[in-house]
C-alpha cells in the first residue's frame, strides 16, 4: 500500500521530505538518523459500539488485546508456588524467523536463563517444562453471516459467546484432546463460556504462536482466541464480553495451585 501523506504543493515536493519531517517530529537532525522502521498505523481510540455497546471496535485488537488481558491478570492474580509468565513475541505476521521471534530460540533462552538464576539442574528444568501448560491467545476468526461458508458447519465461533478453542488437522493449532479438555475445565472454573473453531476442510486456516513454541519446548499448549471481525483490517471488532472472559480466565489460570 502507497499511504496517503499529504498534498504537497509544487515547491515542496523534493526526495528528503518525509526525513525532514521525521526529523522534526523526532527532535533531532536529518544527517542524524541511520536508518529507521517507521510504521503507519490507525491512531484513533477505540470504541464501545453496538445497540447495547456490546461490541469494541479499535485498532490492532489482535493481538493487542490478548497481551492487555494477559499482563493485566499476572499483574492481578496472587499465586504463591510455580512459575508464571506472560511470553509476548514480535513479527507473528512475517513468520516469526527474527531472534526475538516464536520460531527462535529466544524463549528457550530466557527459560535457561531463569533455571539458572534459581538453581535448578537440567533434569529438574526438564520436569517442569513437561508438566508447564501454555495458553496460546490470539484472534479467532468470527462468524459473518456474509461469508457463512468460510466456516465449518457445525462450528461457528459468534463474538460475546465465549473464547475459542481452535483446532486444526493439520496441526497449524497446538490444541490436542488432553490441552482442550483442561482448557474447558479452566473456563468452568471461571465460569465462562467457550466454544470451537475447526478449520472449515477446503479453507486455508491460519497459524498461531503454539505449534512453534512447542517445538522448542515440550510444553502442553493449547491455542484459544477472542472471536473477531475484520481481522488484519484498519479497524477490527470483537465482543466486549469475550475480552472480559478472556481476563477472568488468564486470572484463574494464573491462580491454579500446582
Amino acid at each position: 500500500m502507497q499511504p496517503l501523506l499529504t498534498q504537497l504543493i509544487e515547491d515542496e515536493i523534493r526526495d528528503d521530505y518525509l526525513m525532514d519531517l521525521v526529523a522534526k517530529e523526532a527532535g533531532v537532525d536529518r544527517e542524524n538518523i541511520l536508518d529507521m522502521d517507521l510504521t503507519v498505523y490507525c491512531s484513533e481510540e477505540g470504541i464501545l459500539v453496538g445497540a447495547k455497546e456490546e461490541f469494541v471496535s479499535c485498532p490492532r485488537i489482535d493481538n493487542v488485546a490478548m497481551v492487555y488481558a494477559s499482563i493485566g491478570a499476572l499483574v492481578e492474580s496472587k499465586h504463591e508456588e510455580g512459575i508464571n509468565m506472560v511470553a509476548l513475541m514480535d513479527n507473528e505476521e512475517i513468520g516469526s524467523m527474527t531472534k526475538q521471534g516464536a520460531d527462535s530460540m529466544m524463549l528457550s533462552t530466557i527459560l535457561q536463563k531463569i533455571r539458572m538464576g534459581i538453581a535448578r539442574t537440567e533434569q529438574q528444568f526438564s520436569h517442569q517444562m513437561m508438566d508447564s501448560f501454555v495458553i496460546s491467545a490470539d484472534g479467532a476468526h468470527g462468524f459473518h453471516p456474509n461469508y457463512s461458508e468460510k466456516n465449518d458447519i457445525t462450528n461457528k465461533p459468534v463474538m460475546n459467546k465465549g473464547m475459542t478453542i481452535k483446532i486444526s488437522g493439520n496441526r497449524s493449532y497446538a490444541s490436542e484432546v488432553e490441552t482442550i479438555a483442561a482448557f474447558q475445565q479452566l473456563c468452568d472454573k471461571a465460569g465462562v463460556k467457550y466454544q470451537k473453531f475447526v478449520n472449515h476442510s477446503d479453507q486455508q486456516g491460519g497459524k498461531t504462536l503454539g505449534p512453534l513454541l512447542s517445538k522448542y519446548i515440550p510444553v502442553h499448549v493449547v491455542d484459544v482466541g477472542a472471536p473477531m471481525l475484520s481481522m488484519h483490517s484498519s479497524r477490527e471488532l470483537m465482543g466486549k464480553q469475550d475480552f472480559l472472559d478472556s481476563i477472568e480466565i488468564f486470572r484463574t489460570f494464573f491462580q491454579l495451585e500446582e
